[in-house]
């Protein structure tokens, strides 16, 4: 049950998971291909396979549309950090960057360095992972098996006949260039395949079609220790993300680490900008509707009484935004009106964020109304707002 909601799959999407025991779990074991001595029971779940490779290359190419460059097979020099490879030009990083194919050398100025460099990253711990492929189908069904070093095996058939076997995870010190598959890997996953195989099934090297290795880094401990978490450092200039993590965690990371260079490009620019040029920044940044409702208050003027007359109606429509009875569609309403007041509404607005618990979809309308209005003052409670586990609270947050 705890998988199936975690994994946001409902019964439209995939079938539901199920235990199987007695009979039923041993006819399951023997249809697979597995040896059924000492079975208790089998749990079978359903799953989805992602094509890793293309889910890149589609990240790549929208945000090459979005204006990003890519530079391929270069080579930048990491002895440190903040070392001779970048350069500190007064707001800015020069990078000295090399192809390696051609030789060219070329220096990017960069106001921001993001070092995402997975197991090539100075100082962290690594984990070796080993895979097989067998030359011949050893099970029909997804296996996924408790090893006996307490870790777990990987049984996939492919299509094309083959069977994929994974994994090991060992403390590794190789280059991740040239890391290639250890002996000793090798043996333990036959020995953990034929451990589960009858053995009229059992397999040998003979039967290994192919081998590879990969490398993990970790902010931790490397090996069986090793943690699936990205741990992510700020400096003055750059972000450094310790740690390679995983596809489901991928666009989470990039989105904090996104929002945390907004934040630290803008307090930059408002400490070199001063006090006056600061404010003149805050003003031409402000949206249609802020500037509208300016207009609207030098119409009504500055007096106690206009202000109280905002702070009246404010009052009144952020209470119809936490009724709990109220009809989605009221909210909508509430929100465009809110809109219209313009600045009046930005503090209560952000006020309304700090009870998340008590009054979630407030909340979120709260964080629509903000977004549109554009205030440089619900910058901050909108990042940490973003922090929050329930995508359906991230989402809008970060359309805001």
């Amino acid at each position: 049950w705890l998988y199936d909601r975690l994994g946001g799959m409902r019964k439209k999407d995939l079938p539901s998971r199920r235990v199987l025991k007695g009979d039923e779990a041993l006819a399951f074991a023997q249809e697979a291909g597995l040896k059924t001595d000492g079975l208790k029971g089998v749990v079978s779940y359903w799953d989805g396979r992602i094509k890793a490779k293309e889910i890149a290359l589609e990240a790549l190419r929208r945000a090459q549309k979005a204006g990003a460059v890519f530079v391929h097979q270069a080579w930048v020099d990491v002895p440190s950090l903040l070392g001779e490879s970048a350069r500190d030009s007064r707001d800015s990083y020069v990078v000295d960057v090399r192809d390696t194919k051609t030789g060219h050398h070329e220096s990017i100025k960069a106001k921001f360095i993001v070092f995402a460099l997975g197991p090539w990253m100075p100082g962290t711990e690594k984990s070796r992972g080993t895979h097989l492929i067998l030359n011949k189908q050893i099970v029909s069904k997804n296996i996924v098996r408790p090893a006996s070093n307490g870790s777990v095996l990987f049984l996939l058939p492919y299509p094309n006949g083959t069977t994929l076997v994974g994994t090991t995870e060992d403390v590794s010190e190789e280059d991740p260039d040239t890391i290639v598959p250890q002996p000793k890997d090798i043996d333990y996953l036959i020995r953990e395949v034929n451990r589960n195989l009858p053995p009229d099934k059992r397999v040998s090297y003979e039967d290994i079609q192919e081998s590879f290795a990969g490398q993990r880094a970790s902010p931790g401990q490397g090996g069986e220790d090793s943690s699936r978490e990205i741990k992510i450092e700020f400096g003055e200039k750059h972000i450094t993300l310790s740690g390679t993590g995983k596809f489901t965690t991928a666009r989470l990371v990039g989105e904090t680490v996104a929002f945390e260079i907004i934040k630290r490009l803008k307090m930059r620019g408002e400490r070199e900008a001063g006090p006056g040029r600061r404010q003149e920044q805050v003003n031409s940044a402000s949206s249609p509707v802020e500037d509208g409702a300016r207009g609207r208050e030098a119409e009504a003027g500055s007096s106690p009484m206009a202000r109280d007359e905002h702070e009246d109606e404010v009052a009144s429509l952020i209470k119809k935004l936490k009724d709990k009875k109220k009809h989605r569609y009221v909210c909508q309403v509430t929100v465009e009106a809110l809109v219209k007041i313009g600045t009046p509404a930005v503090e209560p607005l952000i006020e309304v964020l700090k009870d998340k618990y008590e009054y979630r979809y407030a909340c979120r309308a709260a964080v629509k109304a903000l977004g549109k209005l554009g205030d440089t003052r619900a910058l901050e409670p909108l990042i940490e707002f973003f922090k929050d586990e329930d995508p359906y609270v991230r989402i809008p947050t970060a359309e805001a």
